[in-house]
């Protein structure tokens, strides 16, 4: 591969002909079969087909495509791409062999061509070992997550981990498990299917995804039993867990359309599971000595940076926590307010925002190593072809979950004394439907989700004031839905990438999720009945349960108090309110000016990440966002213009390995030392720290007389 990588879409193939065909695995030469993973057609019918496909979309992109690329920032720069062709006449130049030869037509994304595979396998997926695997991984992830969720500080395993564990698991059962078949409900299934393949795998991390998050509703639950005393029982408790993360599945069935087949819809989070997966399972590819790690196999790369993140990181987070937040300025001056307000790295500005922690980089926004810039411009590509093969799962299928989950929640709602009006439970279902579409565009483009739960907080406590337990369902049906569906999109598009049949995918996704709703549940009040003095802050183990403290706190300030007493007008915040204007005006602003100077840096404005992209602070600080951002710029956009090439190849797995190096050590450290109180050493760089205004949170200047308060003497 050249430096230089617009030659990426220099064909060589005959003008008259076509401008980009696709790549056919050799595989496809002999036919296979496999249940429920597409026919068996020759390469030459699929060309066929592709073609037919793009000839009806021609017409709709070529008007206006030169405009649309010049607004579409994660297109590569100096680029002229031909999105024309071959019509059907053409494949008369072309014999299986032929195709099979073909040049490589590939996103346009450069981030999707560096991580997804532009073929597919006719491999099984939908297995009893990849079913049996997945929902092991559910139960012990979802377990273990809604434990360790009631504690502070806490602890959980992401879908990443469930991916690495996977494989291990899958070659055991290949290799111990004998090749046999048995009968389930009618149906002859094979318990060996083979080698454990990619898509088995893809399947797995699929159900680890929809299920390890522990589910919002168990907030509610908490802050009714230990904080309000109120105990609706078992059913009720089910009832509304299932039906708040579930109710989001038809939502999402309805935005396939708009944010899983369009090319544009990237969802950059999903790129590092999908190269770590290929790089686990591809064939050696020809090593590249000029770059760095070039000369092994990408997998090989991805466990040396896996072994020295987790190695590295016992220095900042357990022998010299100095280099987590290096704001040596305030150990000069570590009783001086102004100094730790501008470079403290706790509760200050950080000015100079220096960190050797990945956890500092990464832990509240993500990697840095993942999203693009932005993207406006929707063109077809490969993998909306490749997944043509496969039958969609159908619209009524969603609907119908839908409305089953509907009927639920409203059981949740009106049968049990919550307050919560149906017309009101119907609004926060609207709210998360119709800002389902903008917020996933945007989650899409720049891995960025602006989050709903202010808003919703915000509305119920003006239309119904003075109800707290209805506001906390309000906000979770009016936030949660929303996210859960695009939760449900990103599996979707993970799944397009992976070329896992939408049926199967559909099939795994409800399954897991609906598990992981009893499993959590049943957790939760084994601990609540298990764990003495759970919820106290004295708690020994530090069982505080620190989400349903925070549930409970919203609820009276946005319920019992209510927003009419702080931001209407004559009040104190009255004043917020005109951001709803500038808000509303500020985008139409950002679009005039992309439209009137495409190619000024003003195509890079997106007012949704301006307005929100800084919403994690608290307890996110300035120096999460500072470092990020200057991690970001040098790989995403230094690394990747001046060593292409080495971006391509290791970009994500870096991304990959820096993460699961940072999970693999926080969890030794947290059960090996944290657990049993075995503190970090008593010397100079974990004690500097803590002696500092900025760590004590005391770096203010005027310090009121006790029994004075801010604020206005009466609300």
């Amino acid at each position: 591969m050249e430096d230089n990588h617009t030659s990426d879409y220099e064909a060589d193939l005959d003008a008259g002909a076509l401008e980009m065909t696709h790549r056919v695995r050799s595989s496809y030469d002999q036919p296979h079969t496999s249940p429920g993973n597409g026919s068996t057609d020759s390469p030459k019918r699929r060309i066929s087909e592709w073609a037919e496909s793009s000839a009806r979309n021609d017409d709709d992109y070529a008007e206006g495509e030169e405009h649309e690329h010049l607004l579409d920032p994660n297109l590569p720069d100096q680029e002229t791409i031909e999105l024309h062709r071959m019509g059907s006449g053409s494949l008369d130049f072309f014999d299986d062999e032929a195709a099979a030869k073909a040049s490589e037509e590939n996103s346009p994304y450069e981030e999707v061509r560096a991580a997804v595979r532009n073929y597919d396998e006719d491999l099984p997926c939908n297995t009893i070992r990849a079913w049996t695997i997945g929902l092991t991984l559910v139960l012990v992830g979802a377990s273990t997550n809604t434990l360790f969720s009631l504690r502070q500080p806490s602890i959980g395993l992401g879908a990443l981990i469930a991916q690495i564990i996977a494989w291990p698991l899958g070659r055991a059962w290949e290799k111990v498990v004998p090749d046999r078949q048995i009968s389930m409900l009618g149906l002859r299934c094979d318990l060996n299917p083979g080698p454990f393949n990619i898509k088995e795998h893809s399947i797995i991390v699929v159900m680890a995804s929809v299920s390890f998050s522990v589910a919002y509703a168990t907030d509610i639950i908490l802050a009714q039993l230990v904080f309000y005393k109120q105990n609706f029982g078992i059913i009720f408790q089910l009832v509304l867990t299932i039906s708040t993360q579930s109710l989001g599945y038809g939502i999402a069935g309805m935005m396939r359309k708009f944010l899983v087949y369009p090319a544009s819809m990237i969802w950059p989070g999903n790129l590092v599971a999908v190269a770590l997966m290929s790089a686990m399972y591809e064939e050696p590819q020809a090593p590249d000595p000029s770059i760095i790690g070039g000369r092994m196999p990408r997998y090989r790369w991805f466990g040396l940076i896996t072994l020295a993140s987790g190695l590295y990181y016992f220095i900042p987070g357990y022998f010299a926590q100095c280099l987590s937040i290096f704001a040596f300025a305030t150990w000069m001056a570590p009783q001086n307010p102004v100094v730790n307000q501008l470079f403290g790295g706790t509760t200050g500005l950080s000015l100079l925002p220096i960190t050797f922690d990945w956890t500092q980089i990464a832990g509240f926004i993500g990697s840095p190593l993942i999203p693009p810039w932005n993207s406006t411009n929707e063109k077809p590509d490969i993998h909306m072809k490749l997944m043509q093969k496969y039958k969609e799962a159908p619209s009524w299928w969603y609907f119908s979950l839908f409305a089953i989950v509907l009927a639920l929640a409203f059981l949740s709602v009106l049968a049990y004394p919550t307050n919560l009006t149906w017309w009101a439970f119907l609004l926060a279902v609207g709210i998360s439907f119709m800002f389902s579409l903008p917020i996933g565009i945007i989650q899409a483009v720049t891995n960025h989700q602006i989050g709903l739960n202010v808003l919703t907080e915000f509305v119920y406590g003006y239309i119904q004031p003075g109800r707290p337990l209805a506001l906390m369902l309000f906000k979770t049906y009016g936030y949660i839905t929303m996210s859960q569906a695009l939760s449900f999109v990103s599996d979707l598009k993970f799944g397009h990438y992976m070329k896992i049949p939408p049926r199967t995918m559909f099939m795994a996704q409800v399954v897991a999720t609906t598990f992981s709703c009893f499993i959590q549940i049943a957790v939760l009040n084994f601990a609540l009945n298990n764990i003495d003095g759970i919820c106290d802050l004295t708690q020994p183990q530090r069982f505080t349960c620190p989400g349903g403290r925070v549930f409970f706190s919203a609820s009276v300030i946005w319920g019992l108090i209510g927003p009419a007493r702080v931001f209407s007008p004559g009040q104190i915040y009255s004043g917020l309110l005109i951001f709803f204007v500038i808000g509303a005006i500020t985008p139409v602003v950002f679009w005039f000016a992309a439209r009137r100077w495409p190619r000024s840096p003003a195509r890079y404005l997106m007012a949704p990440l301006v307005f929100g992209g800084a919403g994690n602070i608290p307890p996110a600080t300035p120096l999460n966002y500072l470092s990020w951002g200057f991690v970001g710029y040098v790989f995403q956009h230094l690394v990747k213009k001046r060593h292409f090439r080495w971006w391509t190849r290791l970009n994500y797995l870096t991304s990959a390995g820096l993460d699961l190096g940072l999970a693999l050590a926080t969890l030794f450290i947290f059960f090996a030392f944290t657990l049993n109180d075995v503190q970090p050493p008593s010397w100079w760089p974990n004690a500097v720290v803590s002696t500092t205004m900025d760590y004590r949170g005391e770096a203010v200047q005027a310090v009121l007389p006790p029994g004075e308060t801010f604020g206005p003497k009466t609300w």
